[in-house]
């Protein structure tokens, strides 16, 4: 009697969260890299602009509970790492349904290119209401559960640029300091910059590490 085959190993889903004025396709690059790395992968699309973050987290939230997995991990890169944080803060039900977060350059703590950006004419509409409201909140350490993991860039180009005396190390967009989360479980600095870790396979590799092992690669 030929023996059974063995059932197939089963994938785990992590759901990509986009930054500000994007939308999912610039994420595609970096899906495309942790489907190499052994994961599926699925893009969550929301208005960065018009609507407020609490909107966004509430699609967010719904889009997690419509998966077919009963558990999944999220990256966020820039904003869409603080939509998670905020979804999470909204609905702390929802922790049970993850693994792991890592969070790619996203400001945290405040954002200094926001804040210049919104010092020019029209600038505060550039911005919109999701980032808006993230930086008029009170901050709160992360704990419990699920892990969280974040990435910082260092390597200094990007739109950050234009506006003077953006503190340094930066990726270019958002300082090192905006981006620490008192509470997270890792966090690891990468020279790329804001845009470029959206493309960079080494980035890809350190989330996908953070995610099968809590904790990120040390060189």
């Amino acid at each position: 009697m030929p023996a059974a085959s063995p059932e197939p190993v089963q994938r785990e889903r992590v759901v990509l969260v986009h930054g500000l004025w994007l939308t999912g396709h610039a994420l595609d690059l970096l899906a495309y890299h942790l489907r190499r790395q052994g994961f599926e992968t699925s893009t969550f699309s929301y208005r960065t602009v018009r609507a407020t973050l609490s909107e966004n987290a509430e699609r967010l939230r719904r889009f997690i509970l419509h998966l077919e997995e009963k558990q999944c991990s999220l990256i966020g890169h820039s904003l869409g790492g603080l939509l998670i944080l905020e979804t999470l803060r909204a609905h702390p039900e929802l922790r049970e349904r993850l693994h792991r977060i890592v969070l790619a350059g996203s400001p945290f703590n405040d954002c200094y290119a926001a804040r210049a950006l919104a010092r020019v004419k029209v600038g505060d509409r550039m911005l919109g209401k999701s980032i808006s409201q993230w930086m008029a909140q009170e901050k709160r350490p992360w704990s419990g559960a699920p892990e969280l993991g974040v990435i910082a860039g260092s390597r200094s180009i990007g739109l950050g640029q234009v506006f003077r005396g953006l503190p340094k190390p930066n990726d270019g967009t958002i300082t090192v300091e905006e981006t620490r989360v008192p509470g997270a479980n890792d966090f690891v600095l990468m020279h790329v910059s804001h845009t470029e870790m959206l493309i960079s396979p080494k980035v890809a590799a350190q989330a996908a590490d953070f995610l099968r092992d809590g904790r990120f690669r040390r060189q």
